[in-house]
């Protein structure tokens, strides 16, 4: 069950942290007298303060959050318990909280009103299944693929398949180029990593692939001598319990990172707002540091950030 919560002010992500702590406080000493076990997970985040970020976030003194608090429990009773929590919270608690969301129990058409809770919310969250997928690895030989071009006839597309059934064969690597060698012993300036690339990224299962590709070929081994697996480890720490894999793409000037154990579980079992990792390539485009000789980026109109590295 997830409920969240608009909180106002300054210190508003002070505030709301502690909020959450405060509803969970008293809602686990509730649960408790009913005889019910502790929560299985629980998880406090505060949007807009730049919660995903972890240590790494610029946006502590943001005066307007929205808390998100979710939580898992065997029993339908104690979530209830907690959904119940949350409005006397926007009524009773800390000044400059309002806006409970989640599923309207009931709407009244009479004259074409709609119910709302104090605060101008949509209602309390009801439980819902916490759904866990198991992941797995089939041979390519065991899936074959159907190919029809129009009203044609359909054949059959067999996968080319090296070395013993099972093992991953890497593919060997291009030799290096004028293009991806790093010019050295030059005076050079730190550029923040949007400027010189894109990214993008995903999930696959509990683990989430980030892909930073090269805006120019001529930044890419400057790409490759920053984003170290360790860099990535390091700034990612907060999401990421297990490991970081990097692979390269030389021939479309990328690096593809592989951090495993980094969605808390991914998909529906997980209890972050972002379960699917799609807002990681973000965090480095936005974080990380290049350093790359001077003049050697081009001039990007337009492209102007307030908060330099």
């Amino acid at each position: 069950m997830t409920g969240e919560l608009v909180v106002g002010g300054i210190d508003a992500w002070q505030k709301s942290v502690a909020l959450g702590q405060a509803i969970l406080f008293r809602t686990r000493a509730m649960i408790k007298q009913m005889g019910m076990s502790d929560f299985r997970a629980v998880n406090i985040e505060s949007l807009g303060a730049e919660h995903t970020y972890g240590s790494n976030s610029k946006a502590h003194a943001t005066r307007e959050v929205v808390l998100r608090i979710t939580v898992h429990h065997d029993n339908k009773q104690a979530l209830r318990v907690f959904g119940m929590e949350l409005a006397p919270a926007a009524t009773c608690m800390a000044p400059g909280i309002t806006g409970l969301y989640g599923t309207p129990l009931a709407t009244h058409s009479f004259f074409n009103f709609r119910s709302t809770l104090p605060g101008g919310g949509s209602g309390r969250p009801h439980p819902s299944p916490n759904l866990v997928h198991f992941s797995c690895l089939v041979p390519k030989s065991r899936v074959p693929a159907q190919l029809t071009v129009g009203a044609g006839e359909t054949r059959i597309v067999k996968w080319e398949v090296e070395g013993v059934e099972g093992q991953h064969v890497s593919p060997p690597l291009e030799p290096a180029t004028s293009a991806t060698q790093v010019v050295k012993d030059v005076p050079t300036e730190k550029v923040i990593l949007v400027k010189v690339a894109y990214g993008r990224s995903g999930d696959k299962g509990d683990c989430c692939n980030i892909g930073i590709i090269a805006r120019d070929p001529k930044y890419y081994p400057y790409l490759k001598q920053a984003l170290t697996e360790q860099v990535i480890a390091d700034y990612m720490a907060h999401l990421c319990q297990g490991t970081v894999k990097r692979y390269e793409l030389p021939g479309s000037y990328a690096l593809n990172f592989v951090l495993t154990k980094s969605l808390g579980g991914g998909g529906l079992s997980s209890l972050r707002v972002d379960r699917q990792g799609k807002t990681y390539a973000q965090m480095l485009l936005s974080g990380i540091a290049v350093e790359v000789p001077i003049g050697l980026m081009a001039k990007l109109d337009g492209w102007e950030f307030e908060h330099a590295i």
